[in-house]
Order: C-alpha cells, then structure tokens, then sequence
C-alpha cells in the first residue's frame, strides 16, 4: 500500500520554479512582437512595414501551429520512455539564441521570415513541455490558483514590452540577443528541479477517477471558447505598435504612450486574476469567472474600438488584459482539469495551442486582404468590434461547459 500511496502523489514542483520559467517563455515572445520587430520590419520598410509584419505573423503562426503539436507530442514519447519532457525545453532554449541572432542579422524581409521560422520551433519547443507540468504535476484542488501565477506572465510581459519600447533608442536591436539570455535565467531553476513522473504514467491512473462522460464534448466547447477570446488577444498584441499608433493618433510618442498603457493595466491584471483564480478553486468553480471575464473583454474592445483618446484607451487596455489574463487563467485550470490522466495530454494541450495560433493566422490574414482598400485605422477598428462579439461568443460557450463546474 505504501508503494501505491508514493505513486499516486503527484511529483514535487516547486510554484516559484514553474512560475519563473513560464514568466520566461512569454518573456520571449511579447516585447517581440509588441515592439522589436514591428520597429524593425518598420526601419527595413517603412512604407510597407503592416503588410510585412502581417506576413511575419501569419507565418510565424502557422509554424507554430505545427510546432506546438509536435513538441507536445514528443514530450509524451519523452515521458513515456524516461520520464521527462525536460531535453525539449533545453533544445529549445538553444534555438532562441539562434533565431535571436537571424533577426538581429536580418537586412531584408526574407531573413527577418527566415528567423521567425526558426523562433517559432524553438519557442514552442521549450514552451509545450513547461505548459504540460499544470496536468502532470499540479492537483486539481490548486490548478486555479496555479494557473493564476502562471498567467501574470501576460501582464509581465505586457510591462517587459513597455520597458522594450523605453530601451529601443539606447539598446538599438541588441534585445533580440538579450531576451533570451534572460529567459534562460528564469528557465535555468525549473530545469535543475524538474519533476520526474513515471514512464507509465501510474500516479496518474491512480490518483484520478475515471473521466466522467461528455468530457470530449467539453473538452471541443474550451476549444471554441479559447479560440474565440484568444482573436482579441491576436488584435492587441500582434497590432500593440499600431494600434497605438493609429487609434491614438500619437505617432511621435509611439514609444512613450505604449508604456503607459502597459505599466497602468499590469497591476489590475496581476492582483484580480490571483485573487479569482484562488476563489475559483475554493467557491466559485471556473465556469461563472469565464463567462464574467469574457463579457469584459467584450466591453473593452468596444471602448478602445470606440475612437481616438487616451483616457479611454487606457480604461480600455486595462480592462481588456485583466479580463483576457483572468480568462486565460482558469481556461487553462479548466482545461488541465479535462486532460488530466490522458497518456496523450500533452499532444491534446498542443491541439489546445491552436487556439492561440490560428487567431494569429486569421487576423494577419483578414487585414491582408482588407489593408487593399482600408486605411489602417478603419482596418483595426473593424478587427476590434469583431474580437469584442466573439468575445460574447465565448461567454455563451463556456456557459455549455457541464462536466467542470
């Protein structure tokens, strides 16, 4: 009995660990794309640099829908023949500095698409493997509470964007090296501590009921769910430099009102999604949060859609990356809680990944074909109003959800 009591205990992770590694993986890629690139595909080609950018993102987001399944579903032959994911994550962080070191290079949009292949694989990679400890090794009891750490990366790295855009002018392009030293830093004490889970994964099916019936069916209703709050995010983040460039309507201070936008919506965002993501462990369940969320979310894409002003954008943006980091939160407790005890988990939370990436295919996409006869404001402002009604859409899904409460 003692030998089966060992297994069913799920392995040891520390929370600082698996926090500060997370923190480093969107450390990785938000000043990225928020501020990096966008200003240099802006130096290569100024009087095309949406369009390219445009092309970088959907390209980068459709290796990524690739690379995230196939990471997720090496990481389960990694677990099934050693027990750990870990090798992945390493190879990975070796490809960031590869990838860092091609978009410093780059002169010419192909080596800037060259690069963004690259970063994509290494990026997902290390990330895939991290995601999937929140189903190895965290009980259920304490996945939104988890996961609410977890998901102040969004916000930080909201604020590590705004910082990016106050050291462009000092650090010229040498972030693009720099950030990922950094995120091998925060990565490094994970990795020391990595939990070891058994190759057959026996703890799993000891410590887990058997899955209660129509648990695919939500399993496809979190999907749609995510997708669809996930295109507001595609808007915000992807577009950050030109949205306040455009809607703002500050071209001169680009640099300056990005970071105040981020630096005033990071607090709100950090303390509501750690304080609903413990209360949605202890009282109020996932769902009802999720829907409240996703309604908000709704209502400041409306407010920054709504026109040209910074108090409003402000309000709007700190409205808007509260609710989506709080929805994001206990989405992925929710979701952890479905694949929990699957062999297969990490491959479905790579499937899960697609939701994050065909957003980033999609809205690339519709302003390519729009950007023909738009302005860049009137493009942006009809990809706003349209997030904010999926956004409703995602209220109504995750409302159908009925085997997680």
């Amino acid at each position: 009995m003692g030998a089966v009591d060992r297994l069913a205990r799920p392995p040891r992770l520390p929370l600082p660990y698996f926090v500060s590694a997370i923190f480093g993986a969107h450390l990785a890629f938000i000043p990225l794309f928020g501020v990096l690139l966008p200003a240099k595909v802006e130096r290569l080609s100024p009087d095309s640099a949406l369009v390219d950018f445009s092309w970088l993102l959907l390209v980068g987001a459709l290796t990524a829908s690739v690379a995230n399944i196939l990471a997720g579903a090496l990481s389960d032959r990694l677990v099934a023949r050693g027990g750990t994911r870990r090798p992945l994550v390493v190879a990975g962080l070796m490809g960031l500095f590869a990838s860092g070191a091609g978009f410093l290079m780059a002169t010419s949009f192909g080596g800037l698409l060259f690069a963004m292949i690259l970063f994509q694989f290494a990026l997902n990679a290390m990330f895939a493997p991290i995601v999937a400890l929140l189903a190895d090794a965290i009980p259920h009891a304490r996945k939104g509470w988890t996961a609410g750490w977890l998901n102040l990366a969004l916000p930080f790295g909201s604020f590590a964007m705004g910082v990016a855009g106050l050291l462009l002018g000092s650090l010229d392009f040498a972030a693009f090296l720099t950030l990922p030293i950094i995120v091998v830093f925060m990565c490094a004490p994970l990795l020391a501590r990595w939990p070891a889970m058994p190759s057959s994964g026996t703890h799993e099916k000891l410590r887990y009921a058997p899955a209660p019936k129509g648990r695919r069916t939500d399993f496809v209703l979190a999907w749609i769910a995510r997708f669809a709050m996930q295109l507001g995010g595609a808007v915000m983040f992807g577009y950050f430099f030109f949205v306040v460039r455009d809607l703002l309507g500050s071209e001169a201070t680009t640099a300056s009102d990005a970071t105040r936008l981020t630096f005033l919506a990071a607090p709100p965002a950090a303390v509501a999604t750690l304080v609903l993501g413990r209360l949605s462990d202890r009282r109020w369940g996932r769902r009802p949060p999720l829907v409240f969320a996703a309604l908000v979310a709704a209502v400041a894409l409306g407010m920054i859609a709504s026109g040209p002003g910074p108090g409003l954008a402000v309000a709007g943006y700190t409205l808007f990356l509260t609710s989506l980091t709080l929805f994001l939160a206990l989405d992925q407790a929710l979701v952890a809680e479905l694949v929990t005890g699957m062999e297969d988990r990490g491959k479905r939370l790579g499937w899960m990944n697609l939701t994050n990436t065909l957003p980033a295919i999609l809205v690339p996409a519709t302003s390519l074909v729009l950007l023909t006869g738009e302005p860049g404001s009137t493009l942006l402002t009809q990809l706003l109003v349209g997030c904010a009604l999926a956004a409703v859409v995602a209220a109504l899904t995750i409302a159908r959800i009925r085997t997680v409460r």
